[in-house]
């Protein structure tokens, strides 16, 4: 990166409610939100789909099992493939984007941590 500082956005603040047994599997990664809560983990974006990781799938190239919700519907799950980005940045210290392929916006590196609950 020459040293240069990347502009972060914020994430996501989407948010819905999760069924009882998907939100015990959610709150293995969201240890801040209250039991049942999912956010969106993408950078902040406007209207559209909003999704929240839930697993990987066993096998290389198996991709994720996202939550995906809009507002006003319900919850669901999706099978998505994972984003194929790096940042080129070499050897131990290159990232691997850990969003899905297509996700749109900025990849995982780029999205600031936003404030707990």
């Amino acid at each position: 990166m020459d040293g240069l500082m990347r502009a972060r956005v914020r994430a996501c603040s989407g948010w819905t409610y999760a069924p009882a047994r998907l939100g015990v599997l959610l709150g293995e990664h969201a240890e801040e939100l209250p039991p049942g809560v999912v956010r969106c983990e993408l950078g902040a974006h406007g209207e559209g789909p909003h999704h929240a990781y839930v697993t990987d799938l066993d096998g290389r190239h198996t991709g994720s099992i996202w939550a995906t919700w809009q507002a006003g519907q319900p919850l669901g799950v999706t099978v998505l493939p994972d984003c194929p980005c790096r940042d080129g940045e070499p050897g131990v210290k290159e990232q691997v984007c850990c969003f899905f392929a297509g996700h749109g916006g900025p990849c995982s590196w780029d999205v600031a941590d936003r404030p707990t609950a």
